[in-house]
């Protein structure tokens, strides 16, 4: 499944999933009070740091019809396009 497919998916769908390696991997209940206190001190910071630049960070909450581009390969190939 390609991201502009899931997301298009993920509007109808009653719980909150991942994409995973083209998979949708349905997300843990509690990894959001977990994960959130770390995401806020994050989006905090990066705002302060872009602060002028006309550029603001958001969270993986807000989809607006963004273009997905080359990957990173973690292994260290570099990406295609």
């Amino acid at each position: 499944m390609t991201p502009e497919e899931f997301f298009a998916w993920q509007l109808h769908q009653e719980e909150c999933y991942e994409l995973v390696g083209g998979v949708p991997v349905l997300r843990r209940r509690d990894a959001r009070q977990q994960h959130d206190p770390a995401t806020v001190n994050i989006i905090v910071s990066l705002h302060t740091q872009l602060r002028g630049s006309g550029c603001r960070p958001m969270t993986a909450d807000i989809y607006d019809g963004l273009t997905f581009g080359p990957r990173w390969d973690p292994a260290g190939t570099p990406p295609e396009g």
